[in-house]
């Protein structure tokens, strides 16, 4: 009895000691697998950053062809070139400056009545987004004022945008005076081709701009963007019947200011804001991208 109890015991032994190392290799396999794996992810996202970076300085070239175009319209001819050299990227280029920017329109806009039922809820909404943009001293998300904002203010409010002098409170262009996102310059601040047609129509008829019947110069405007991609200034001017001093000239343009992209590379998503960068002649001199996003 007692030698098969013995034999008995070391039969269990021998199967715990085996149960044991068994769990020891499968475990030392399974963080080996484990180790095996994140290094393969680590070089893999790695090699698409490589790619991606590579990607975007050559498009940041790519994209100077655009201060060859008069008007940025969603068909002009460089638009196109670029959508088409980076279709294999699923591109997306759009325009992220041609609305109403709160950091730098000027209170006297902001605080006109019709604007604000545009833009904000109700006037004790609009009242708390000035409290927050005073907290903040300019807003950068859409997060922090989305709840005070209508369904027309959440797609036309923009947080990106050259500072036109005759649109932005004085004390406004010294507190953003050397920050890469703003550019003070003479030029004008809305692309009309990108810009609602809402807020097309707000400004024609806002009485400091002086234009005659603005109704039916708004119509006749916005016609004119469905069915031309080449408007320029003179035409701009010819169909509001202003003269050359009139400021609606430095609100209603016909180039963009900043652009989003979007681009897929692999498993990466893409995302970049090109800002445009005027030359002494008052025409843009060059693009240069001022923030990226790599999503791996």
């Amino acid at each position: 009895m007692k030698n098969k109890f013995q034999y008995g015991q070391g039969e269990l032994f021998s199967f715990f000691l085996l149960l044991f190392f068994t769990s020891v290799i499968l475990g030392i396999y399974y963080c080996f697998s484990v180790f095996r794996n994140m290094t393969l992810k680590t070089i893999k996202e790695y090699q698409t950053r490589i790619k991606s970076e590579k990607i975007i300085s050559a498009f940041e070239k790519d994209f100077q062809v655009m201060t060859s175009s008069k008007s940025d319209s969603k068909v002009s001819e460089q638009i196109m070139y670029l959508c088409e050299k980076y279709s294999e990227y699923n591109i997306n280029i759009s325009d992220v400056s041609s609305g109403i920017n709160l950091n730098t329109l000027s209170k006297k806009f902001l605080s006109d009545r019709k604007l604000q039922e545009l833009l904000f809820n109700d006037e004790e909404s609009f009242k708390k987004v000035l409290q927050i943009q005073e907290k903040n001293k300019y807003l950068e998300s859409k997060k922090l004022i989305s709840l005070y904002l209508t369904d027309f203010g959440k797609k036309n409010i923009t947080y990106y945008g050259w500072i036109n002098n005759s649109f932005t409170d004085a004390h406004l262009s010294k507190h953003v005076k050397g920050n890469s996102e703003y550019v003070i310059n003479s030029q004008s601040s809305l692309n009309i081709y990108f810009t609602d047609s809402e807020i097309i129509r707000y400004f024609i008829a806002y009485p400091e701009f002086n234009i005659i019947e603005p109704n039916e110069k708004c119509k006749k405007l916005i016609n004119e963007i469905e069915i031309n991609s080449n408007i320029d200034k003179e035409k701009i001017k010819k169909i509001l019947g202003v003269n050359e001093n009139n400021k609606i000239l430095n609100l209603l343009g016909v180039k963009t200011q900043f652009f989003q992209i979007l681009l897929e590379i692999d498993n990466a998503k893409i995302s970049l804001i090109i800002c445009a960068l005027p030359g002494n002649d008052k025409e843009i001199e060059k693009y240069r991208i001022i923030k990226r996003e790599i999503n791996l």
